[in-house]
């Protein structure tokens, strides 16, 4: 069922400008981004959902910050505990985890896979926030990648 089926409010951003051209599977991000997403509203039990994805610039490389920040009726110390725990066991195979756990866990192991940076922590407004950070590196402008892994960003 979709977010608003179930009475969840989910809000997104961009901010910032992207790269025009960088390495990268389109693919892959949306795959993350849609999986995180989801998998985080079902394990958080949250009542809403803001998706932040912001690029910072960096010289010769390009970054994507990828925020999901997560209200819910669970105290956030208690969640980040819990989203700590399941994403640092993502790469057990096996065990309990089934449903919205085992989609985190996959998601998780693609942001690892991507060469993300990691991290979950509470906000000051009783929330909390996972980030990805990912790297783009980026082209110059009128290089055209000669490959498949190529994202066109603007």
């Amino acid at each position: 069922k979709s977010a608003e089926e179930k009475g969840i409010k989910v809000r997104t951003f961009v901010e910032g400008q992207p790269p025009h051209w960088a390495y990268g599977s389109p693919q892959h991000v949306h795959h993350l981004v849609t999986v995180m997403s989801a998998s985080l509203r079902e394990v958080a039990g949250a009542e809403n959902l803001e998706v932040h994805v912001s690029f910072p610039a960096k010289p010769n490389c390009y970054g994507m910050l990828l925020s999901f920040t997560l209200g819910s009726a669970t105290n956030p110390e208690q969640l980040c505990r819990r989203l700590v725990t399941l994403t640092k066991d993502s790469a057990t195979v096996g065990g309990p985890r089934r449903g919205p756990e085992l989609a985190l866990a996959s998601a998780w192991q693609l942001a690892l896979a991507l060469r993300a940076n990691p991290s979950i922590q509470p906000t000051a407004d009783q929330k909390v926030r996972v980030q990805l950070a990912l790297p783009l590196p980026a082209l110059g402008k009128g290089h055209v990648p000669s490959d498949s892994n190529k994202m066109v960003l603007s």
